[in-house]
């Protein structure tokens, strides 16, 4: 059931990636946005409706190949649905299978660069909502902002916001 978020208006459109988005949010409770890499960017997803039906930020994770990142955000939602809740800061061995991941905000700042459907389906409330960016670790452990981080973790999973 949705949340009460004062403003809140189903966005209208007849764009079909946008129409599947709120088929999507409407019927499942969210929708997972995943992005190809470029030279230019790496490969991103997102969820869009998290906020809206659990009260939970929307999560973003960065470097992952769209398959793995909407396995990642699958199981995030599911667990959010189970009754978890992550804020940033959190760690959490739940997610993934051998490693935990970190919890970071996300700042409104780079909505429009890595949440831009979630900012077009919150438009009605000035495309304001929280966002947490999830944080998967290299193999030895290491997350982005940690010492001996490899240069090619540096380039492949920025920091949202940084």
């Amino acid at each position: 059931m949705a949340q009460q978020i004062d403003g809140f208006q189903w966005p209208e459109t007849d764009v079909p990636e946008e129409t599947q988005i709120l088929a999507d949010v409407r019927e499942h409770g969210v929708h997972v946005v995943c992005h190809e890499g470029s030279d230019a960017s790496p490969p991103y997803g997102y969820t869009v409706g998290l906020y809206l039906n659990a009260g939970h930020p929307e999560v973003l994770v960065i470097g992952l190949p769209p398959d793995s990142a909407a396995d990642v955000l699958t199981e995030v939602t599911e667990l959010v649905g189970d009754g978890s809740a992550f804020a940033a800061g959190d760690e959490s061995s739940d997610v993934l299978r051998k490693y935990s991941v970190r919890f970071v905000e996300a700042p409104p700042s780079s909505h429009e660069r890595w949440l831009g459907k979630a900012q077009w389906f919150y438009s009605s409330v000035d495309g304001s909502f929280p966002s947490l960016q999830l944080l998967w670790p290299t193999q030895k452990g290491r997350f982005p902002g940690d010492k001996g981080l490899p240069a090619w973790m540096k380039k492949y999973q920025p920091v949202a916001g940084s």
